[in-house]
C-alpha cells in the first residue's frame, strides 16, 4: 500500500498524466513501484555493510517476531507488520520473556529466515522502522 501510494505520488509528480491511456499509466506505476522497491533494498544493503552488528540484531529480531507471528497469533490475520506491533507491545510488557523468546531462536533458524527469498524483505522492512534520519544518507 505504501509503495502503491508512493508511486502515484511519483506519477503526479511528473506532471499532467491525464494525457496518459489507461495502459500507459497502468505500466508506468508498476515500473515506479519496481524502482522504489530497489531503491529501499539498495539503502538498506548499504546499511549493513556499515552496520553488521546492528544487521545481525535485525535479522534476530524479524525472526523471533515471525514466530511470534506463527505460533502466538496462529489463526489470527494479522500479517507481519500486526506481528511487529504486538511483539514490540508484547516486549514492553514482558521483557524478560520476550528476551527469552527471542534467545530461544536457532540460529540456524534465523539464517534460514534471513536468505529466505519470501522472509529476507521482512529483514529488510525491519530496518527501516528503525532508521532514524541520520541513519540514511543518500548519496
Amino acid at each position: 500500500m505504501h509503495l502503491a501510494f508512493s508511486a502515484e505520488l511519483c506519477m503526479l509528480f511528473c506532471g499532467e498524466t491525464k494525457g496518459l491511456m489507461v495502459n500507459e499509466k497502468q505500466f508506468a506505476t508498476p515500473m515506479i513501484v519496481e524502482n522504489l522497491q530497489q531503491l529501499y533494498t539498495d539503502i538498506f544493503n548499504d546499511w549493513v555493510v556499515a552496520n553488521e552488528e546492528a544487521a545481525e540484531e535485525l535479522r534476530w529480531r524479524a525472526a523471533a517476531i515471525d514466530r511470534y507471528l506463527k505460533l502466538r497469533l496462529r489463526g489470527s490475520q494479522m500479517n507481519f507488520i500486526d506481528a511487529f506491533a504486538a511483539f514490540r507491545d508484547w516486549e514492553r510488557e514482558n521483557s524478560e520473556e520476550a528476551a527469552n523468546f527471542l534467545e530461544e531462536l536457532p540460529e540456524e533458524a534465523v539464517t534460514e529466515f534471513a536468505k529466505n527469498p519470501s522472509t529476507a524483505k521482512f529483514v529488510r522492512d525491519l530496518a527501516f522502522a528503525y532508521f532514524r534520519p541520520e541513519t540514511i544518507s543518500i548519496s
